[in-house]
């Protein structure tokens, strides 16, 4: 089991479309302007840097990062590319579960860490959007693979969503917190199976998927 997340996804698909602004802080949000009612959809690494994050609201994060590029969110723009990023993951399976513009999780029989390469290589080279891929044999499993890339690029997660979906084609979700922010696995993983508890399995189970709320 493979899980690939696009790394800082719509950031990355504004400065694919602004190379000027690469290095600086980006952040999406509303129709950005940033003086305007609205929050912040997505920022890239370096505004982050300012405590600039998904639901800051605008004004906020003007405040913490004034030299910020604000931009307005397009929706079509990163349909078109998460489409074209999907279409490269599914090559390299006939199982493919898309969690979203920028998350994926894939069945592999191949060598996984050979296949993780092969997926990392491909995407950059088809669509200039860097990814991660995480390696596991369960998704549970995964939660320690996600935490040790999040060690690796310095970031925190501030809790797990786990999406289980029910046959026919139901899905629900269920999040833990966790506080502080950590990248320590066993409490990720402790959370993820508080997070389960939570459901009530009054039916068959199609998938079951974890991922980590970054901050």
């Amino acid at each position: 089991m493979l899980h690939v997340d696009l790394d800082e996804f719509v950031a990355a698909v504004e400065i694919l479309r602004r190379p000027e602004l690469r290095g600086q802080p980006v952040v999406v949000g509303g129709r950005g302007d940033p003086t305007k009612r609205g929050v912040v959809s997505t920022a890239n690494y370096e505004a982050r840097r300012y405590g600039v994050g998904s639901g800051t609201p605008l004004r906020v994060a003007l405040r913490k990062c004034p030299d910020a590029v604000f931009l307005p969110v397009d929706r079509a723009a990163y349909d078109a590319a998460s489409e074209r990023v999907m279409r490269v993951l599914a090559r390299f399976t006939a199982a493919l579960e898309v969690w979203g513009w920028d998350e994926a999780f894939l069945a592999i029989e191949d060598d996984p860490l050979s296949a993780a390469q092969a997926i990392r290589a491909a995407v950059l080279e088809e669509t200039g959007l860097s990814c991660s891929v995480g390696i596991g044999d369960n998704k549970a499993r995964m939660v320690d693979e996600l935490a040790a890339e999040l060690s690796d690029e310095s970031r925190l997660a501030l809790g797990v969503t786990v999406k289980v979906r029910f046959a026919p084609f139901v899905t629900r979700s269920r999040s833990r917190r966790v506080n502080p922010s950590t990248i320590d696995a066993q409490e990720l993983v402790a959370a993820a199976k508080v997070a389960l508890a939570r459901f009530e399995f009054d039916r068959p189970v199609r998938l079951v998927g974890v991922k980590l709320d970054l901050d």
